[in-house]
């Protein structure tokens, strides 16, 4: 009866280690999880601090893009009006007596510039509002992802 329980003693014993393995290997991957938490949670709000400053930065631009816009519609209707003038049948020493049409083609020479100016402006804030939609829409999914 002492083989008896001393096997039982050796049985429990090795029960008893195996456990400790299985309890060590769980508190193991327990801390490996909490670090790599830990990491996520730092590239969360990582994440979250770029979001909120490409959202700054796309906000910005489309005000200057709100400006810009302007300033072509204005530019536009201020060549329109050129245009229109120069429509309307003046005599040329009347046009002439009242602005040198050298001041004119200048003048639309000049908007005609900022009309191409703000338009590649426009064309480059809008490329860069489309790259900015693309990063705030990694981020979210990254967001979303932790």
């Amino acid at each position: 009866e002492l083989d008896h329980w001393l096997s039982r003693v050796r049985e429990k014993r090795e029960q008893a280690n195996r456990a400790d393995a299985r309890l060590a290997d769980g508190l193991r991957e327990t801390r490996d999880l909490r670090e790599e938490l830990r990491i996520h949670r730092a590239d969360l709000d990582l994440l979250r601090t770029e979001a909120e400053q490409a959202s700054r930065e796309r906000a910005q631009w489309e005000d200057q893009l709100e400006a810009s816009r302007c300033c072509v519609q204005q530019l536009e209707k201020r060549l329109l009006a050129l245009h229109r003038a120069g429509q309307t049948g003046l005599d040329h020493h009347e046009a002439r007596r009242r602005r040198p049409i050298s001041d004119v083609e200048r003048e639309c020479r000049d908007l005609r510039g900022q009309r191409d100016r703000l338009r590649r402006e426009k064309d480059m804030l809008e490329r860069l509002g489309k790259e900015h939609e693309r990063e705030v829409e990694s981020l979210a999914r990254a967001l979303q992802v932790t």
